[in-house]
């Protein structure tokens, strides 16, 4: 307008994972974006282990290769992070753990610590 320059931004696809606060949250995950490691190891109570914007959505798989179990919260936003949702954990099974919390186990007894959870060390994909 009147020989102003605008700067067109395109939305970015965001993606969170932080471990919970509740008890026994705190263990070992392994979280791969589009075939990279981005985060692995042993997260502690409310930890961020990623908080990343790409271009489009990309490929989420977490894991734990260790019966150190895990539970926290897998967030996508399709608006830059301007809105959160929970991301669905595709190969989980049902847990019994909080609302809107995923959970993963090297073994299989973490299902309690998620609503889905990741057990026996698969990998699972999420999606938004």
């Amino acid at each position: 307008l009147d020989g102003a320059t605008c700067t067109l931004r395109l939305a970015e696809f965001c993606v969170k994972v932080e471990t919970s606060d509740l008890v026994y949250s705190r263990g070992t995950l392994t979280v791969i974006i589009n075939g990279a490691t981005v985060a692995s190891g042993m997260h502690e109570y409310s930890a961020v282990l990623v908080n990343r914007c790409y271009s489009s959505f990309p490929s989420v798989t977490i894991t734990n290769p260790t019966d150190n179990g895990w539970a926290g919260y897998a967030m996508g936003s399709a608006d830059g992070g301007a809105t959160w949702s929970n991301l669905d954990c595709v190969d989980c099974v049902d847990g019994t753990g909080p609302d809107g919390m995923i959970s993963a186990d090297g073994d299989g007894n973490g299902f309690d610590l998620g609503v889905r959870s990741c057990l026996d060390g698969a990998t699972c994909p999420l999606r938004l």
